[in-house]
Parts: C-alpha cells; sequence; structure tokens
C-alpha cells in the first residue's frame, strides 16, 4: 500500500503543520511506502490575494496533483488542509483518478468561514443553522472582512453545490465532539463517514513526584484560549503561574505580570523548555473559551504526568476526565476557575500523585506514535479493501 499525503502549509505555522510532518515520518518509519504533495500559502499580499481569488478552483495545483497522482500512483490519498493556495481542486484530482480520499478535519473551515466557531470574543455558530453563511458575512468573521468572508463562504458553498465534499470516503476528526459537531451540522456528514483519530506526540520524560506549586499555561495568547479568564482567576494572588507562549494579547499579559508577582511570563519557548516546565508544574491549566478540535498542549502534560485543570468545552471536555487525569471548571467563569485552583490545592500528596499517574495512563492508553499508527494503517487499509472488492 501506498499512502500519498496532501497538505497547504500556512503562512503563519499552526498546529497542522506539525502534525502532518509528524504522521508522514510515523508512517515512513514504520515501514509503510508514503509520498506526499506540499502547497505553501504565501506571505507576501499581492501574492495571498492572487491565490485566494483563484482558490475557488485553482486550476494550477489541479494540474499540479494529477502530474503526482500520475507519478507516484498511491492507493490512498489523505488530505489534510485545502485552503487556500492548493483550493479544493486538489479532490477532484483525486476522484478523476480514482484514489480514495480521507480528509482530516483540523478546523471547521467547511462549515463556518471562522473556521473556529469563534468571534468576538464569543462562540459563534449561527452559521451552522444557516444554508449560505449571511450572518458569518455580516460579522466579517474571516479576517475582518465583508469581501474576504464572502468570498470564503461563497467557496465553501460552491464545493457542496458541487459535490466536493462528498468525494471522501472517510473524514477524520480528532475528538468525539467535533465529529457530533459535524454530524449536527448538516445531512451531508453521514456517521458512517467518520472515524476519530486524535494527534499524538513522541514520548518523553514524565514525573509523578515532588512537583512544584507553580501552575502553567502554555499556548497562544489570544481571547478564544481564555487568556483573560485565566488572568482574572490569578488576580488574588494566591497562587504562582508561569505563562508560557506568544500571541495578541502579550502586552496585555505583561502589564498584568508587571501588578502581580504571582505571575511569571516567559514568552515564546523551546520543546526542551515547556518539556521541563511540565515536569514541575503541579497541574497544567488549559482555559480555552472555543470549541478547539484538539489540544497537542493537553497530550504533551499527560506524557509528563501533569494533571490538567481545563474548560468543559471542546476538545478538553472530552480529553480531561473530570476528576480522574484533571478536573473541568465551567468554560468562561475566572470565579469557577478559582474555585477548582482552590480544590486543587487543598488536595492531599497522595491524591495529586493518583492524578499525575492517570494522565500518564491517558497518554498511553490513547495519545502514543503506536496507537497513532495503527489507527491510520487501519484507516488506510479498510479503504483500500473497499476498493478492491
Amino acid at each position: 500500500m501506498k499512502v500519498g499525503i496532501i497538505h497547504t502549509f500556512y503562512g503563519q505555522k499552526g498546529g497542522e503543520d506539525i502534525v502532518v510532518p509528524q504522521e508522514y515520518q510515523l508512517l515512513e518509519e514504520n515501514g509503510v511506502e508514503v509520498t506526499m504533495l506540499t502547497f505553501q500559502n504565501p506571505k507576501s499580499k499581492v501574492a495571498q490575494l492572487f491565490l485566494f481569488i483563484i482558490s475557488l478552483f485553482n486550476i494550477i495545483a489541479w494540474v499540479k496533483a494529477l502530474k503526482w497522482i500520475e507519478t507516484e500512483r498511491p492507493d490512498v490519498i489523505h488530505v489534510h488542509n485545502w485552503h487556500f493556495a492548493s483550493s479544493a481542486s486538489i479532490f477532484w484530482a483525486a476522484r478523476i483518478k480514482d484514489i480514495p480520499v480521507i480528509f482530516t478535519l483540523h478546523n471547521y473551515r467547511i462549515l463556518c468561514p471562522s473556521a473556529t466557531l469563534f468571534n468576538d470574543g464569543k462562540i459563534f455558530t449561527d452559521s451552522l443553522q444557516e444554508g449560505f453563511p449571511f450572518s458569518a458575512i455580516r460579522k466579517k468573521v474571516y479576517r475582518n472582512s465583508y469581501l474576504q468572508t464572502f468570498w470564503l463562504s461563497f467557496i465553501v458553498q460552491f464545493h457542496y453545490w458541487i459535490g466536493t465534499w462528498q468525494i471522501p470516503l472517510q473524514y477524520i476528526t480528532l475528538t468525539s465532539s467535533m465529529k457530533h459537531l459535524f454530524m449536527d451540522a448538516t445531512t451531508n456528514f453521514p456517521s458512517e463517514k467518520f472515524v476519530v483519530k486524535p494527534n499524538f506526540i513522541a514520548d518523553c520524560h514524565y514525573n509523578f513526584y515532588d512537583r512544584e506549586d507553580t501552575f502553567l499555561y502554555i499556548g497562544r495568547l489570544s481571547e478564544e484560549k481564555g487568556i483573560r479568564v485565566l488572568l482574572k482567576a490569578f488576580s488574588d494572588k494566591k497562587y504562582k503561574l508561569k505563562v508560557i507562549g506568544d500571541g495578541p494579547l502579550m502586552s496585555e499579559v505583561e502589564d498584568f505580570a508587571a501588578l502581580h508577582s504571582n505571575v511569571s511570563v516567559l514568552g515564546f519557548q523551546s520543546r526542551a523548555t515547556i518539556q521541563e516546565e511540565l515536569l514541575k508544574c503541579t497541574a497544567l491549566i488549559f482555559p480555552s473559551n472555543w470549541y478547539e478540535p484538539f489540544g497537542l498542549t493537553l497530550i504533551e502534560a499527560f506524557a509528563s504526568g501533569a494533571p490538567v485543570i481545563a474548560s468543559n468545552m471542546g476538545s478538553s471536555q472530552e480529553m480531561v476526565i473530570d476528576g480522574k487525569n484533571g478536573i473541568h471548571f465551567r468554560a468562561g467563569s475566572a470565579k469557577d476557575l478559582q474555585i477548582k485552583l482552590h480544590e486543587w490545592v487543598k488536595l492531599s500528596s497522595g491524591e495529586k500523585i493518583l492524578f499525575s499517574k492517570n494522565a500518564r495512563s491517558s497518554y498511553e492508553n490513547n495519545y502514543t506514535p503506536e496507537k497513532n499508527l495503527e489507527l491510520l494503517t487501519s484507516i488506510y487499509n479498510k479503504l483500500t479493501i473497499e476498493r478492491a472488492s
């Protein structure tokens, strides 16, 4: 079996751009013949505009995909991101060549032009109830632009009309909650087309004992990540917090830390430093305010033996098991997060160790490379067997 992977890399590196090379390497290292076709979203504004305009159906990308399929002859094609340099034309290249397609849904773009179901500081699900997302256009959910939101909305809807989103024989979602969001949004996604396959990380060091009393946040410093909720919860200065990351709210976080000696801002850090901090912290805080499709930070914490105090929304609601590998708090509520911080601090060392061991077990049972390889190959084998029969 030969697997072909297609991915469009973002201008600014995102989580998908980390996951795709990891999956490629995992397959290659375990004897699976794999080939990859990549596209790159440009940083130049002029180039971005040109590619965005032709992303209704990029003929250049379509021809490139056809030639790649003819040369590489994959048995199955796994698409990760089509937006926007390749466009959805790549699906039609696979259709013409009669190659079965799998599509990993890393975000909600084919449901809403926001891609996040989050806008203006709150959850935005209006597009899920509309045939055409007029509400999203009025609210300028894509790049704060009426025109760009309309064009992206039209592109996605156009591909509903011509049947592009029916081409994949299998959709991969990263969690069950994400799967149900897609199934509930439209009849275009019957349940039999879905399979849940989480992301993974390589194994690392872990620690159950002698953790410090400092809480840890890792991630983008932005509204949807719950940064303002996080800061408000630590405003009473009772507990220490380290913040790792960068983003649009960086100056606000730094200003807060200047007035609150219990908060330290480390900024962007290397993987080695992040791993070191995960091994030391009492718990990771994951205050996300949106339907996050997955949390790589969550599984990094689990692998390290760090329990997680997380909002009860999106992936964290499913991945963090309340009272076992972490604790839930009500999404968007700094007061409830404070209550859960107090509850955590009052736990005995033995209870905290049990949480740490359960966190590590969550990683070992669900998020290792070995588990992911097993899931990936079973998905690929299923489609190739069905095609041959």
